[in-house]
């Protein structure tokens, strides 16, 4: 008998994570539960965008998996109607941005992907922080689903190196392609119910606060590596970092850090945030050095 598997999730990595069991006869793929394109978060009556959202009816309809979308006005109440009345043996719960309740997590077997090395990162935006808190690896731990926050028993984890270079953009591929691994390398055990679970060291966990697309508003008396390294942390697929100069947002997906330029210091004091455009190229003044600006976009907006 087949274990029937649902998938709880949005975006690439949930059409990934399908396509990697969809060809194993063991399984049966019963049904992909996803998010809308603007979702509503905790307690918050402003919907967001959800950036990884992708259309994936087609691609169900295609390889005959029912297809749900619970959009923002929608509680947790309709999610349990749904899964109650597709039964499955499994679900396995990728990208999603609500927290489970406890009645249905009783229905049936919840196993999380989350972005990051558990117990490390757990909570919100973990690849953002893994950047932002310059580590030098992060990955991505398959653990079974407990009433806390990335709190479960761990199962499996991949890793993955931060370099210098790596932008957010970076880390969600990564994150995708090791999750693919662990889905393959761990599925059979868990159809089995025969997977082996270890305890969090909870004592070493830390936990992301929620960003809010305010908090990419860049702070230019931090270091020129820090402000680099912010940069890179909310690029695309993100709304990327800002500063607001004479009615304008400068949004900045790349950035370099720039030699010594003798023709914009002068030998005078710079304040950091300065705007210095030479040779028609953008650089900005941060506390001990200068940004220049390779991928920017300028918007007219209303300051108040």
């Amino acid at each position: 008998m087949r274990s029937r598997i649902l998938f709880l999730g949005n975006g690439d990595l949930v059409r990934t994570l399908m396509e990697a069991v969809a060809l194993d006869k063991k399984l049966e793929i019963i049904g992909l539960i996803t998010s809308d394109k603007e979702i509503l978060i905790g307690k918050s009556t402003q919907p967001i965008v959800n950036v990884h959202y992708r259309d994936l009816k087609n691609f169900c309809n295609k390889n005959q998996i029912r297809y749900e979308i619970v959009s923002h006005l929608e509680s947790n109440k309709y999610l349990t109607e749904i899964i109650s009345i597709l039964s499955p043996d499994i679900v396995f719960v990728a990208g999603w941005h609500r927290i489970l309740p406890d009645n249905l997590l009783s229905k049936s077997y919840f196993y999380g992907f989350h972005a990051s090395l558990l117990p490390r990162n757990a909570g919100w935006a973990p690849l953002v922080w893994a950047l932002l808190n310059g580590e030098k690896k992060t990955g991505v731990s398959l653990f079974k689903i407990d009433s806390g926050v990335d709190t479960g028993p761990l199962i499996d984890q991949v890793e993955f190196p931060i370099d210098e270079n790596t932008t957010i953009h970076d880390l969600v591929n990564e994150s995708i392609k090791a999750s693919a691994i662990l889905l393959k390398r761990n599925i059979g055990e868990i159809s089995r119910g025969i997977e082996k679970l270890t305890p969090q060291d909870l004592s070493k966990r830390t936990e992301g606060t929620r960003r809010f697309p305010h908090d990419g508003e860049i702070d230019f008396c931090a270091s020129v590596q820090y402000i680099d390294r912010f940069i890179r942390a909310q690029t695309r697929p993100y709304f990327g970092s800002y500063t607001n100069i004479d009615q304008k947002r400068i949004r900045i997906f790349k950035s370099k850090i720039a030699e010594p330029l003798c023709e914009l210091n002068k030998g005078e004091y710079i304040t950091p945030g300065s705007l210095k455009i030479h040779n028609s190229k953008y650089f900005f003044k941060c506390a001990d050095g200068w940004l220049e600006l390779l991928d920017f976009e300028i918007e007219e907006i209303q300051l108040k």
